[in-house]
């Protein structure tokens, strides 16, 4: 959680390939919205 955190806050943009199970990547995404990051989200074939 503490490297998800430092990548987000260090970031401008967060590309991210979610499946939309909880997890690592939710959790990330989350924190990502609430600091008002630019969100890619890349679909994962099912």
């Amino acid at each position: 959680m503490r490297r998800n955190r430092y990548m987000v806050d260090n970031a401008t943009v967060l590309i991210a390939a979610y499946s939309g199970k909880p997890g690592g990547t939710m959790n990330t995404l989350l924190y990502a919205m609430r600091q008002g990051l630019e969100i890619i989200q890349l679909p994962i074939p099912t």
